[in-house]
């Protein structure tokens, strides 16, 4: 028996979508925010014996 499909409406809100130039300032803070407060925070000097792995660097990357 064939089924069917009706469009219907979904509680889920569309996607945001921002601006390159939004993307950018945003990014920019967040690079900011890394490096004043992470980086002296976090990274420290290599130890003596490094057997196991330390904390070098951060960084941000912008998701979808």
């Amino acid at each position: 028996m064939p089924v069917e499909w009706a469009w219907m409406r979904t509680g889920i809100p569309p996607k945001c979508k921002l601006t390159k130039w939004r993307k950018e300032s945003l990014k920019a803070r967040a690079d900011e925010f890394v490096n004043d407060f992470y980086e002296p925070t976090f990274v420290k000097p290599p130890p003596k014996d490094p057997r196991f792995n330390y904390v070098v660097d951060f960084s941000t990357k912008w998701q979808r």
